[in-house]
C-alpha cells in the first residue's frame, strides 16, 4: 500500500485536481459551452436548476484519482498505476452515466410506436398500394414499401426525416436515390 503514496507530490495532485475541475466548471458553464451541452443531454442549468451533486462528486473524485495516477507515474514504476487506473475509469464512467440520465443521445427517453405513427401519417398497411410494413429491429426499424413503390418510398423518407425521433436513414439499392438517405451498403 505504501507504493501508492510513496514519492507522490500531494500539493501537485491537489493543485492539478482543483485546476482541472475548475476548468471543467468553466467549460460547462453558460459563459462557454454549458448551455448547448445542457440542451444536448436534456438537463437544465442556471440559478434555479438542481445541481447533480452525486455526479459532480464522482467527477471530482475521478479527477483526483487521475492526478494521483499521473503523480505515481512520475514518482514510481508503473505497477500500482493499473489499480488506480481501474478505479479512475469506474468513477468517470459512473459520473458520465449520472450526468447522462436524461440525455436524449445516451439514454432511451421514450418508446415510439413507429407503426402507429406511420399509420396516423396516412400510410396504409403494407399489402395495399402505397402501403408500408414496419418491422422493429431492436433500436432501429426496417420499412418495406408495397412493391418498392418509388412515390411511397419518397413520401415515407420525407415524413421520417421530419420526425424528431428519427435518426439516420439508410436506403437499399432498390430505392437508393432518396435525397438525404445513406446507402444501406455503408451500414451493412
Amino acid at each position: 500500500m505504501i507504493v501508492l503514496v510513496a514519492g507522490v507530490n500531494w500539493i501537485a495532485v491537489a493543485v492539478s485536481t482543483v485546476l482541472c475541475f475548475g476548468l471543467g466548471a468553466l467549460w460547462y458553464s453558460p459563459k462557454l459551452f454549458g448551455t448547448k451541452w445542457a440542451a444536448g443531454v436534456g438537463i437544465e442549468i442556471g440559478a434555479d436548476a438542481k445541481q447533480p451533486l452525486p455526479a459532480l462528486a464522482m467527477q471530482l473524485l475521478g479527477t483526483f484519482l487521475l492526478a494521483w495516477i499521473i503523480a505515481l507515474a512520475i514518482a514510481n514504476d508503473a505497477m500500482p498505476i493499473g489499480v488506480l487506473f481501474a478505479a479512475t475509469s469506474a468513477c468517470l464512467l459512473m459520473a458520465g452515466s449520472m450526468f447522462g440520465q436524461n440525455s436524449r443521445y445516451a439514454t432511451v427517453a421514450e418508446v415510439v410506436d413507429v407503426a402507429g405513427q406511420v399509420k396516423e401519417a396516412g400510410f396504409p398497411d403494407g399489402d395495399q398500394r402505397g402501403g408500408v410494413i414496419v418491422a422493429g429491429n431492436g433500436g432501429s426499424v426496417i420499412f418495406y414499401t408495397h412493391e418498392s413503390d418509388k412515390s411511397t418510398t419518397d413520401r415515407l423518407a420525407a415524413w421520417l426525416m421530419a420526425q424528431p425521433w428519427c435518426g439516420a436513414i439508410a436506403a437499399s439499392q432498390a430505392v437508393a436515390d432518396i435525397e438525404g438517405a445513406l446507402p444501406a451498403t455503408l451500414v451493412g
